[in-house]
């Protein structure tokens, strides 16, 4: 598996070949901005989640595409396939979100692309936050510890009731099929639902960390139990590594 020095080396070598994208300077993501009003916030997530769809489709084997050490609010649907020979460096913060406010997080919900219509009162089936299929000899890393906040909270809803609105219609943080895959030094934080799972062959992850829970208790308490089904790293297949891993979820 390569770090992402090599990877960064591999494209100064290669510079007719290779490139080094960055999701703010080269496809437009706008940085997070507590000034800008929740209206403004909600254009920004989408374009931000249509920035990384679009940064995902032009990756070329040799190539890196860097997530910059800023705070970007996004919406889910992230989708992309038969990538290889790339690697992914969230250096920064990646929030599933609108604003920190009830009203925002309730027009986030209901804005959340998915699947199929709703019917008979309930909601159409979500999009995964990122689902990747077919990747081959892939790194996701970072320079330091990158950092995915789900915002799980107001899709568990209420402790204890919640999942009587939704049960399991909820996203997963990665859904990922692929082969020689290594992911490392990054921070999933209130997953809406399973964390990351990940199918295929030689996947590798190390020096990540998970933490689902409802408080900051050292233990799992009734509350926090009421975190439902988000499950930590569910990796199946062959000749898959998982290690010095980190796991917090109930």
């Amino acid at each position: 598996m390569r770090t992402l020095t090599a990877a960064l080396l591999l494209a100064a070598l290669r510079p007719g070949q290779a490139r080094v994208y960055d999701l703010e300077r080269d496809f437009g993501a706008v940085p997070y901005a507590a000034s800008h009003p929740t209206t403004a916030q909600s254009k920004v997530a989408w374009a931000n989640g249509a920035a990384f769809n679009t940064s995902l489709s032009k990756l070329a084997p040799g190539d890196t595409l860097v997530v910059p050490n800023k705070t970007f609010h996004l919406v889910g649907g992230i989708v992309a396939k038969d990538v290889a020979d790339v690697t992914i460096s969230f250096d920064g913060t990646l929030v599933y979100a609108f604003e920190n406010t009830v009203a925002a997080a309730e027009a986030y919900i209901k804005a959340w692309p998915r699947t199929t219509v709703g019917t008979g009162g309930k909601e159409g089936k979500v999009m995964e936050c990122m689902s990747f299929h077919n990747f081959s000899n892939v790194t996701f890393t970072s320079s330091g510890m990158g950092t995915f906040e789900g915002r799980g909270q107001k899709w568990w809803g209420v402790p204890g009731l919640g999942y009587l609105k939704r049960e399991e219609n909820r996203p997963r943080l990665f859904n990922v099929q692929g082969k020689d895959l290594l992911w490392e030094n990054l921070y999933l934080h209130e997953s809406p639902y399973w964390t990351h799972t990940s199918s295929g062959s030689n996947i590798e992850i190390r020096n990540c960390h998970i933490n689902n829970r409802r408080t900051n208790a050292d233990g799992h308490g009734a509350i926090d139990m009421t975190a439902f089904n988000t499950d930590g790293f569910d990796v199946s297949g062959v000749r898959n590594r998982p290690h010095t891993t980190f796991q917090r979820a109930a």
